[in-house]
């Protein structure tokens, strides 16, 4: 049915709707970086240098500070660039863009769903639900989530066009424009991220279900030129990017089969806990360890997949337009989440992941509600009662996760209270205390990390952290070479080991260490100045200048950096160049809050000639 909201009245709801979403997300805009935005975004200096827009396109590693390789996610890392060459290093800026993307997706979804159903209040309440919903919190306060966020702004762009497109079948000039806006924003969503390779489907079902409804003069050229054309651009991006060569090896190797049927029924149990949450947002977490198969447990998520595919298949046979949107939207659901089948995941759920997944989930309930009100014009008054109850509860929660999200140990703790057995959830505990200096407790969520998984790189490194405190340094050393056996360019133990060589007065070893730790990222600060601290000692004056050159192109505002180029500048007769470098370093150790360094510097200035 024909919408009865009026433009002007359509207008000024969904600026309410984007005025209260920012209200609420407020208060988490200044929360500190969490979970892998340390590696990804405070320490990647990569992503801080003037090149780096184009390293993002040329496929150069720009995913973490602590490992070679990663996503070819190139719009993302343009837009962490972009970030810092706007904002600044500060959180603040990652969280506003977050928030920004999220607004916009929440645009786009009203206007989509909207068209889909042809009734814009569908549209708004879809929105609102997405808006507000507390499982889509994580994907707008976890700063590292910029991707997902991106690629649903693509998809549902993408989606947009292809409607448009379908209006206007016997206007070729139209619709040449919006199938080209079509392919444009598909790209786009899928250099922000690989999973937007579901997007065709996404169209198909788009098509299958309401679209091609109403576009019956279409011709088989129009319907099917679109979908050749997407077919050839995610060959080109497969082919690009090496995306099937992991499926080619595992496949390759004895068992493979087996293993692949495991990932599977790991990731439909995925999709089923996405469903659970949107119905019953609790608890919140950002561990979701997914129960084993045949668990009841298990069981039930299953069912929930199976029961949206099943009511998608049901409403494809009807003649009506409601249920077969709302057939369209059940199936929305599962089939952007069709790429997480296709390999395995370290995390097989995280409630950032099933951003888009809610988005269809909430135009589904949107239909529910306006199409009962519709039948039942009594019910009016009750729902829309309840339905701001509601949206009460949900703001309060998204608040509450803020608040959560802006402690990193109690964040970590709750999420190793709620699920002991998850090696993920008592590393990241043990890493949260580490940082907040209750070494106590993070050896103990550390030690119980690591009886459940022995490998575990970024445990193993703060186990050996532990053990250097205490001064067992053979403790230490052995936790780093296991994670080395583990991963072998992990850069956070090369660089502890050089710190053990270096305090042990082995120069030669601490030095073998730092370079091997800069040959996976050339623009780890913290190697680069111990490297040139060494070479200061040993009088290598021109290998301290290079790699304090590159220290302080790595990390411009680090006062390390400085403080060691005036001493270099200091040794080499230059007094008036290491003035400089021990002013800077004092301006930026108190700007940082490390008082001892300033001091340091204000010595060096005080006994210059």
């Amino acid at each position: 049915m024909p919408s009865p909201l009026t433009p002007p009245v359509r207008h000024a709801a969904v600026a309410a709707l984007l005025l209260v979403t920012t209200l609420v997300y407020a208060p988490s805009l200044n929360h500190p970086f969490q979970y892998d935005d340390g590696h990804t975004l405070a320490a990647n200096a990569a992503l801080r240098q003037p090149g780096a827009w184009r390293a993002a396109f040329t496929g150069t590693s720009l995913s973490s500070a602590e490992t070679a390789g990663g996503h070819y996610r190139p719009l993302t890392y343009l837009s962490y660039w972009a970030t810092f060459r706007l904002a600044g290093p500060s959180p603040i800026g990652f969280h506003a863009g977050n928030l920004a993307l999220h607004l916009v997706a929440v645009s786009l979804l009203i206007v989509v769903v909207g068209r889909l159903t042809g009734d814009g209040r569908v549209g708004f309440v879809a929105g609102a639900i997405a808006a507000l919903h507390p499982a889509q919190s994580e994907a707008v306060l976890y700063a590292s989530s910029r991707a997902g966020l991106l690629a649903a702004v693509g998809s549902l762009s993408a989606l947009w066009c292809l409607i448009r497109a379908r209006e206007a079948p016997l206007a070729w000039r139209a619709a040449l424009g919006w199938t080209a806006g079509l392919l444009l924003f598909a790209v786009l969503a899928l250099l922000s991220k690989e999973t937007a390779a579901a997007l065709p489907f996404l169209c198909f079902a788009a098509d299958r279900f309401v679209l091609l409804d109403r576009s019956r003069a279409i011709s088989a050229w129009t319907r099917w030129a679109p979908y050749a054309l997407l077919a050839v651009g995610l060959a080109v991006y497969a082919g690009m990017t090496g995306l099937w060569r992991p499926a080619i090896a595992a496949f390759g190797t004895p068992g493979a089969v087996g293993r692949y049927t495991g990932v599977v029924v790991q990731q439909v149990e995925a999709i089923g806990l996405a469903l659970r949450l949107f119905l019953i947002p609790w608890p919140l977490s950002v561990d979701h360890p997914l129960p084993v198969w045949p668990a009841p447990g298990a069981v039930l998520l299953w069912a929930l997949a199976l029961l949206s595919a099943g009511f998608g298949a049901v409403a494809a046979r009807s003649s009506s337009p409601s249920p077969r949107a709302a057939g369209l939207f059940a199936v929305w659901a599962l089939v952007v989440a069709l790429p997480t089948l296709l390999w395995p995941l370290n995390v097989p759920f995280q409630e950032h992941r099933a951003y888009l997944q809610d988005a269809g989930l909430s135009a589904l309930a949107a239909l529910g509600l306006i199409r009962l009100i519709d039948a039942r014009p009594v019910l009016r008054r009750p729902v829309v009662a309840a339905g701001a109850l509601v949206a009460t509860l949900f703001s309060w929660t998204v608040v509450e996760r803020g608040r959560a999200w802006a402690d990193p140990v109690a964040l970590w703790s709750g999420a190793a209270s709620r699920a002991p057995g998850s090696y993920r959830a008592q590393a990241n505990a043990g890493l949260a205390f580490a940082a907040a200096g209750r070494w106590d407790e993070a050896e103990r969520a550390l030690t119980a990390a690591l009886v459940i998984s022995p490998d575990y790189p970024p445990a193993l490194v703060v186990q050996g952290v532990a053990a250097q405190r205490r001064g067992d340094r053979d403790a230490a050393r052995a936790a780093y070479l296991r994670a080395l056996d583990v991963a072998p360019g992990y850069v956070p133990a090369l660089y502890n080991l050089g710190l053990i060589a270096q305090a042990s007065n082995n120069l030669a070893d601490a030095e073998r260490w730092y370079r091997r730790a800069l040959a996976v990222n050339p623009l780890h600060t913290e190697s680069l100045l111990n490297l040139s601290a060494l070479l200061l000692v040993q009088r290598r004056w021109d290998e301290a200048d290079t790699a304090l050159r590159a220290a302080r192109a790595a990390s411009p505002d680090s006062p390390g950096a400085r403080y060691h180029s005036g001493v270099l500048a200091e040794l080499t007769g230059a007094p008036d160049t290491a003035r400089r470098f021990y002013q800077d370093a004092e301006r930026l150790a108190t700007t940082a809050g490390n008082s001892s360094l300033a001091d340091d510097a204000r010595a060096r200035l005080a006994a210059l000639p």
